[in-house]
């Protein structure tokens, strides 16, 4: 990237609209955008993986026909006694109740269902948490409990207990785990998390809150069983081995239903979210939300890359930078998300790009981008970076039309290229005039020379004082210098020739509109090319307007006077030659 294109104000707009798109994202306005993004991931994982949605949770519902065949809601607690006893032959891993058994039913039942608790240690039984939420800081919240409402004290002392409540986003639908709630010195886990741990016989690990549900699928994924089929035995009994039952209700106008990634119309029963969260912590694969500090950082170096190429390149290239960055930023999150178990907000990601676009496409059509951009591309070759910047922020420095200025030329020459052509093959030829070249304009480019054409055998470059080199001649000479030094260490062949010379000269466009060329013309040129006909081998050549005009630390050097006729001049020209070149180690 050339230097051209930044410079302190530019720097300083372009960090204040990424701290501004960054700070959008810090105090969530873009958080419906990550929603939906994780909405997305999660329908096409599903659809993708259809046939292989496999769940070791299974749930006992008490649905219309429950009731229907075992009476209306609250159905007898001796079915629930029955329940159990069948699940404790089948083999049912953990048994968990999504019903609140704060009250006592019938004393026989009751006695029953307390006998059936005590023989079986792996039941779980909900308590219903009245909480409110605290706001410490933009991303972080604290939940104070209220009250609680737990099962009845001879339940509550024969099973383990769980909190079913849930968290929604500001859209209402269910995305994260939900909360630990802690009151006084009594910490209350999620009812899933819960059976989770008793079945895998281990603690789990992570901090309620900062996870996001891992779903199965939509409503209907987790298996269901109604109770009536199951106390009558109509049902596969692969579904209770092993597994943890959930057994809450799905009875119309007694469910409670929830919003989903996968039903925007609360038609996610209470029983099918906590069996969607109960088969996460069991396989522990749900989903970690990256820290917002760790995206601010990789936002603000992502998005400052995307400044770089947006600047480097015209609005079309960069359209296609756009769609290539996107695709590989949401590709990588979606494999993140689904294989790796992080989930990063990328939508300061997508917004910033698509920001730092839209500006790059303005500042291109609007601010004069396009023209500093051709400027560049025409002028790299032959300018240097210095000279570059100057032009682009002083356009007029760059006469095309045609202006005479006072400028100091150096023709460079190889005097035995036809003899070194012939003894060499063509590949070789070009390849080293390439890497002699290559070298030579990294040193006119080093003292901001201008390369006006290569010759083939040669090229030409100047110094132009309208390009704020008062000292044109010094700089000339030095570089001269030290391209013959530069020769010198390489050892070929080739032998080199130089021709320094000021006089005024004509700069401007010549060509048509299909092969336009920005060049050096007038008698100076002229006169400088022929001098180049008579110079000889390791030899630097300066004209007479040259050498008075040098600084004296220039002047003491080992020059030889000479006189020389040159054609379509009738007057000699007096020129001065040097052919010793050592360095010069003190300033211009």
């Amino acid at each position: 990237m050339n230097e051209y294109q930044f410079n302190t104000k530019k720097i300083l707009i372009y960090t204040l609209i990424i701290v501004v798109v960054i700070l959008g994202y810090y105090y969530n306005n873009f958080n419906k955008i990550d929603n939906y993004i994780y909405d997305i991931y999660q329908k096409i994982e599903y659809s993708s993986d259809i046939q292989d949605v496999n769940s070791d949770v299974t749930i006992i519902e008490i649905n219309d026909l429950t009731t229907k065949k075992l009476g209306e809601w609250p159905i007898d607690r001796s079915y629930y006694v029955k329940g159990l006893e069948k699940l404790n032959q089948d083999g049912a891993n953990v048994i968990v109740f999504d019903i609140l058994f704060d009250n006592a039913r019938s004393a026989q039942a009751d006695s029953l269902m307390i006998d059936r608790l005590r023989d079986n240690k792996n039941i779980v039984m909900p308590v219903s948490i009245d909480y409110s939420v605290n706001q410490i800081s933009q991303n972080e919240k604290e939940y104070s409990v209220n009250s609680v409402t737990k099962p009845m004290s001879s339940f509550m002392n024969l099973v383990k207990v769980g909190h079913t409540n849930f968290i929604s986003d500001k859209d209402g639908t269910i995305r994260s785990l939900p909360p630990l709630f802690i009151e006084q010195n009594t910490s209350y886990l999620p009812i899933g998390r819960r059976a989770a741990e008793l079945a895998l016989e281990e603690e789990i690990s992570i901090t309620e809150g900062e996870y996001l549900i891992n779903y199965l699928g939509p409503t209907g994924t987790i298996p269901k069983i109604s109770l009536h089929d199951y106390l009558n035995d109509n049902y596969n009994a692969e579904l209770i081995k092993d597994n943890i039952i959930l057994l809450g209700v799905t009875k119309t106008n007694q469910v409670e239903n929830y919003p989903s990634i996968f039903s925007s119309d609360y038609s996610f029963s209470k029983i099918q979210l906590l069996g969607q969260m109960t088969n996460n912590y069991l396989h522990q694969n749900f989903i970690e939300v990256s820290r917002s500090w760790q995206t601010i950082i990789i936002a603000f170096i992502l998005l400052w890359l995307t400044f770089y190429l947006f600047e480097r390149f015209n609005p079309y290239r960069s359209l296609i930078i756009f769609f290539v960055l996107n695709a590989i930023i949401i590709s990588l999150n979606y494999y993140i998300t689904i294989h790796q178990y992080l989930f990063t907000e990328i939508s300061v990601y997508l917004i910033g790009i698509l920001i730092l676009y839209l500006i790059s496409v303005v500042t291109w059509f609007g601010f004069r981008r396009k023209e500093k951009f051709e400027i560049v591309n025409k002028l790299k070759p032959y300018f240097s970076s210095y000279l570059i910047n100057k032009i682009v922020d002083s356009p007029d420095l760059l006469k095309l039309k045609g202006d005479r200025t006072p400028a100091t030329l150096i023709l460079f020459e190889f005097e035995n290229f036809n003899r070194y052509s012939q003894e060499n093959t063509p590949q070789k030829t070009i390849e080293d005039l390439n890497h002699f070249y290559a070298n030579i304009s990294k040193i006119i480019f080093k003292y901001d020379g201008v390369i006006d054409k290569y010759l083939g055998d040669g090229l030409l470059a100047y110094w132009n004082k309208e390009f704020g080199q008062d000292n044109h001649r010094n700089r000339a000479v030095k570089a001269a210098i030290e391209i013959m030094n530069y020769i010198k260490k390489e050892k070929i062949e080739l032998k080199p020739s130089i021709v320094v010379n000021s006089g005024k000269i004509i700069l401007g466009d010549i060509g048509t509109n299909e092969r336009m060329e920005f060049k050096t013309m007038g008698q100076i040129v002229h006169n400088t090319m022929e001098l180049g006909e008579v110079s000889g081998s390791e030899e630097i050549l300066i004209g007479e307007n040259t050498y008075y005009g040098l600084s004296d630390i220039y002047k003491k050097l080992d020059w030889q006077y000479k006189e020389i006729d040159i054609k379509g001049v009738e007057k000699s020209l007096v020129v001065f030659s040097l052919k010793d070149f050592k360095s010069l180690d003190e300033g211009e």
